[in-house]
């Protein structure tokens, strides 16, 4: 659970960024054996979960050229535009964040999310010294050992 980059058409529209991807909707309602109770949110029951991969209702948003950031926490939405390139999506993780509680990244920590295509929603990490820091998963990147070349 966090936020991952997904390759979309670059056409690709939600729709009102208001509500969960429609092929996530429709396999909480077919195959988790779910309802939307108003006021209540998904009422469940848990001796029929089907896995998405062998859910026939369930479908990932079109693939493409494009990428975009989803948050993957509760259901799957998507928290950004589609952009046309890696270096424009970078950009904008470094002036918007990537959604949610994720600030601002800077370009190193916003190129190894791109890199990846994950993180982790938080990160809790202890310096010596100091208590407990918890920060958003694409940003804590910064902190994670570098690759060796």
């Amino acid at each position: 659970m966090g936020r991952e980059i997904k390759r979309v058409a670059l056409d690709f529209d939600h729709g009102p960024n208001d509500g969960v991807w429609p092929g996530y909707t429709e396999y909480r309602t077919h195959c988790k054996c779910e309802k939307f109770v108003p006021e209540e949110g998904y009422e469940e029951d848990d001796n029929c979960d089907i896995s998405k991969d062998e859910c026939p209702y369930y479908y990932e948003p079109p693939e493409g050229e494009g990428w975009q950031i989803w948050e993957t926490v509760s259901e799957g939405s998507p928290t950004s535009p589609v952009f046309a390139t890696r270096e424009e999506l970078i950009e904008h993780l470094m002036t918007k964040g990537a959604g949610g509680v994720c600030g601002p990244s800077s370009r190193e920590a916003a190129e190894r999310f791109v890199e990846t295509g994950w993180a982790p929603s938080f990160v809790g990490m202890r310096f010596p010294g100091s208590g407990l820091m918890l920060m958003d998963g694409v940003n804590a990147s910064e902190f994670s050992p570098k690759k060796e070349e």
